[in-house]
């Protein structure tokens, strides 16, 4: 399949599939550093059971939104990514923890279909829906920064940019 299916809704009964997908993916070593940085700031992620769906929760924020992308639909589709994100100031969302299964990955089987790219776009226009919030912080990987959701010109045909403009103005 070539489409995703985003929720912000995951059932229960898909708990060990998330729970490898954000605790134990393969690839968490090439962003140690900046995950034990995001775990420090903001506390360690916590998979949260409830009757219909799962939630997470992190020490220093609680309850935090998710997003979630299935290729196909969301009740049999594989469970190809999952985001962590939490407003934390009037005009900010911070993107706290990613996982991409390995074979949406770069350099892999379905890596064309460029799902993490596909998701913090999405997650930018999340953050366009929210009154006031004009800023995104990635906290890992090689585009951590601060980046603006408010729309404005974008650079055409540069997938690696999520933003035209940094806030820091380097970008």
């Amino acid at each position: 399949m070539n489409r995703f299916v985003y929720t912000s809704v995951v059932s229960p009964n898909r708990y060990d599939e998330l729970a490898d997908l954000m605790f134990f993916n393969h690839r968490q070593h090439l962003f140690r550093d900046d995950i034990v940085n995001a775990i420090d700031r903001y506390g360690m992620p916590e998979i949260v059971t409830t009757d219909h769906a799962l939630r997470f929760s992190v020490e220093k924020l609680g309850e935090v939104q998710s997003l979630y992308a299935f290729d196909g639909n969301a009740a049999t589709g594989r469970l190809a990514g999952a985001m962590l994100y939490a407003r934390v100031s009037d005009d900010k969302i911070v993107l706290l923890h990613m996982g991409i299964a390995p074979e949406y990955q770069t350099g892999e089987s379905e890596s064309h279909k460029l799902l993490a790219l596909k998701m913090v776009r999405r997650l930018k226009k999340v953050g366009k829906t929210l009154k006031g919030v004009r800023r995104l912080e990635i906290l890992y990987g090689r585009r951590s920064g601060d980046y603006s959701v408010a729309p404005g010109p974008y650079l055409a045909g540069q997938a690696v940019e999520f933003s035209s403009r940094r806030l820091n103005g380097t970008g």
